[in-house]
């Protein structure tokens, strides 16, 4: 219980900023393009 308020407390403290939030996205697209997407992500049956 303390464990989570803790984490609770420093995720409304430390905010993730903007440009980290847009380069994950990026991220998140170039994989989506490519070919380095986990086996997990891929479609069933392609």
């Amino acid at each position: 219980m303390i464990g989570s308020l803790v984490v609770f407390a420093v995720a409304v403290l430390f905010k993730t900023p903007p440009e980290i939030i847009e380069a994950a996205g990026r991220k998140a697209e170039e994989a989506d393009r490519g070919e380095s997407k986990p086996l997990a992500m891929r479609p069933q049956g392609a």
